[in-house]
């Protein structure tokens, strides 16, 4: 293992073509069995800790492995709730390494939410169900504050349409219990948690309408223990006659034709893949490109950034909240009237943002990137991907030192590679590959901790002996 800033230097000697830093990543999973869809996240001690799912046997579970500063990789350990199929872990930490984690586990025909805590030095708990035993659940994440106290969203099915529940864990009296907070008018998609520095809960998620696929933003009150009611952010930008849209969305959240296209498969303990989609890449691909990205700030302003129709095309925008102003009318930030999928972004202490999407360009999808500064406001949007190839599933980090680091995957010849490209002294360098084999490669995700560390993960299919390939999580580690 290397410094990160040794790593990234290799990165960004640009226009040194070629250059790769895989050969400084290692291996961070259980062993020489396939393991899929990795989280991370770090506290703000300077650790970090990363979730994924890997094969045990003839089931896969959800592993955590924790990096502590100065020191490395702990190695992995087993937190779910086996038996049975565990999918999908996401993280969330919160300043004093407290953590928790949530996934989905297989029950009956469909699959419950679940959530592992680790507070203090404990160690991990037992997993607990905090769905409250819906049929089917999915669309899962996490949040935490800087208070102890933490969230999970996620989608369930309550009979009739996935709403969108939330699920609030007292640092006192545990998890409270799973409260719907969407409404009533048809299914609810792909929620995105954040707490603010007053420890009230933000949630967005799309929810279809007669009008079409609204925005909403349900809010809870740290103070009084309520839900306000939802808010509507997005004026009806998806109208019904923007048929694609609606189609996309339902045809890649509803776990019921998830489980038409792929049930058989997780059944029998076998990774589904159909025309050559890994797990990873279907929900990087899919599920990844519509969920939104949201930005809280230290005076409670909240920024969204989302995809929505415009009757013509999915665009990306972003809508503001100011305290005492309520909801500013959204505002389309892409680089034109193209397809829009996936948008990420990430803030730095002095409230600098970067954002990234992705936008087809001549039928191409190409990661695409913003920045925007308090005093002189948006910049203009960059390709910065490795070329005019199929790209998807961004992430980004902003330094407080004023880099910004950005990951994605991109096609290559029959497979998809990891890539990386750097914002330093005000200009971006060249894309580079993140590692060196030439198997496929997915699932790349990227976070930076506090005191300026940066931890990127990303899949890697390697040769296990014979004709045989696993696929393994690969970790580039280090401290700026």
């Amino acid at each position: 293992m290397i410094a990160l800033t040794t790593a990234l230097s290799i990165l960004t000697s640009y226009p040194q073509a070629g250059a790769s830093i895989g050969q400084d990543s290692i291996p961070i999973d259980a062993g020489q069995n396939n393991a899929y869809r990795t989280d991370v996240g770090f506290d703000g001690l300077g650790n970090a800790v990363a979730v994924f799912e890997q094969q045990t046997g003839d089931r896969y579970g959800i592993f955590a492995n924790t990096y502590i500063k100065d020191t490395g990789w702990a190695g992995p350990v087993a937190i779910d709730a086996g038996p049975g199929n565990a999918h999908s872990g996401k993280i969330a930490f919160n300043g004093a390494g407290d953590a928790v984690v949530v996934f989905k586990k297989e029950k009956g025909k469909g699959y419950g939410i679940y959530a592992s805590m680790r507070l203090g030095e404990k160690g991990w708990d037992k997993p607990q169900r905090i769905d409250g035993g819906l049929k089917v659940s999915d669309g899962h994440k996490a949040a935490f504050d800087a208070r102890g106290n933490a969230a999970a969203v996620f989608e369930g099915h309550d009979g009739k349409a996935f709403r969108i529940y939330a699920n609030i864990y007292d640092r006192a009296k545990g998890w409270l219990g799973p409260i719907k907070i969407s409404g009533s008018t048809g299914n609810g998609y792909f929620p995105a948690p954040a707490f603010d520095p007053d420890g009230n809960l933000h949630v967005v998620y799309f929810e279809e309408s007669p009008a079409g696929l609204d925005l909403n933003i349900s809010r809870y009150e740290a103070k009084t223990g309520r839900w306000a009611p939802p808010a509507r952010l997005n004026g009806h930008m998806s109208p019904t006659t923007h048929k694609e849209w609606k189609q996309r969305v339902k045809s890649i959240s509803s776990q019921f034709d998830w489980d038409t296209a792929y049930g058989d498969a997780l059944r029998e303990k076998i990774p589904p893949e159909q025309n050559g989609w890994s797990p990873t890449k279907m929900d990087a691909r899919y599920r990844d490109a519509y969920t939104p990205s949201v930005i809280t700030r230290k005076d409670g302003s909240i920024s969204v950034f989302f995809i929505a129709g415009d009757g013509n095309n999915l665009r990306a925008y972003t809508a503001d909240y100011r305290n005492g102003a309520g909801w500013g009318k959204p505002g389309v930030i892409d680089a034109g009237v193209a397809d829009v999928e996936h948008i990420r972004a990430s803030m730095n202490s002095s409230g600098d943002i970067a954002v990234v999407f992705t936008q087809y360009i001549n039928d191409t999808l190409r990661v695409h990137a913003r920045t925007f500064n308090a005093g002189t406001g948006w910049t203009g949007a960059v390709i910065i991907d490795a070329g005019d190839k199929t790209a998807y599933n961004p992430g980004v980090v902003y330094t407080d030192a004023g880099e910004i680091v950005v990951v994605w995957c991109q096609w290559e010849g029959v497979n998809v590679k990891s890539f990386a490209n750097i914002y330093k002294n005000g200009s971006w360098g060249v894309a580079q590959r993140l590692e060196k084999e030439d198997g496929e490669t997915c699932g790349v995700r990227i976070f930076a901790g506090s005191d300026g560390a940066i931890i990127i993960v990303y899949e890697q299919e390697i040769p296990a002996g014979g004709d045989r390939t696993v696929n393994r999580i690969f970790a580039l580690t280090g401290v700026k």
